[in-house]
């Protein structure tokens, strides 16, 4: 009904309204009125799925609402965005940077995709305990991220085959919207390390690690 959710709690303050029906002159006041709000700031703005984002201070919440407010009108063209990045970056989380400089994961916190001639597709075989798949979805390999055919599957295994093929780590960022446990479709950035693994069955396999964090990647 064009309304933004305002919640102030122990946590901050949360604002929340959907991309295309929320009220600009309403924005345009909670902009404002945020300065004198508690932090941290927490912005759950719709967009062909949710998207949370968190700021520690106000003035970085007010300048993003205001840019927010410049894309109200913009249609996303796609629910994945992927792009490559350096390994050497000083903001890749502690575990993918060990799992690339060992050129080995754990099994706990990694997930395993093998190849399915009959299909053609890399399908999910084991789900780690601490993967994040397994705390977002459960090690159930038939959660949304697990199965094949949509178009987040195509487009997060299309560098499977090279790793698989050249044996070298593949390192990335991705901003996927997914269907969460509860059902809503919710953005979920993450940094992303796919390692070639040797199944001792001459199967192409490859082992996936992950870790929520912030990514090079802004689609609004």
């Amino acid at each position: 009904m064009g309304f933004i959710k305002i919640v102030e709690n122990e946590a901050g303050t949360t604002l929340r309204w959907s991309m295309f029906a929320a009220n600009w002159s309403s924005l345009f006041f909670v902009a404002e009125w945020v300065h004198g709000a508690v932090g941290p700031f927490h912005l759950q703005y719709y967009s062909a799925g949710w998207f949370n984002e968190r700021f520690d201070h106000a003035h970085g919440a007010a300048e993003r609402i205001r840019h927010l407010i410049q894309k109200s009108d913009v249609h996303l063209s796609q629910t994945v965005y992927i792009r490559s990045a350096p390994e050497d970056r000083r903001d890749v989380p502690d575990l993918l940077r060990q799992v690339l400089r060992d050129k080995a994961a754990d099994e706990e916190c990694s997930i395993d995709c093998t190849y399915d001639p009959s299909s053609q597709r890399f399908r999910v075989a084991r789900v780690g305990r601490h993967s994040t798949i397994a705390k977002l979805w459960g090690v159930n390999p038939v959660s949304y991220p697990c199965l094949t055919g949509h178009s987040y599957d195509h487009a997060v295994s299309r560098a499977y085959p090279q790793v698989s093929r050249s044996g070298e780590p593949h390192y990335d960022h991705i901003y996927a919207a997914m269907a969460s446990a509860n059902g809503d479709v919710v953005w979920v950035p993450y940094q992303r390390v796919v390692l070639p693994l040797n199944t001792g069955r001459n199967r192409k396999a490859v082992r996936v690690v992950t870790e929520l964090a912030k990514v090079d990647i802004s689609p609004l």
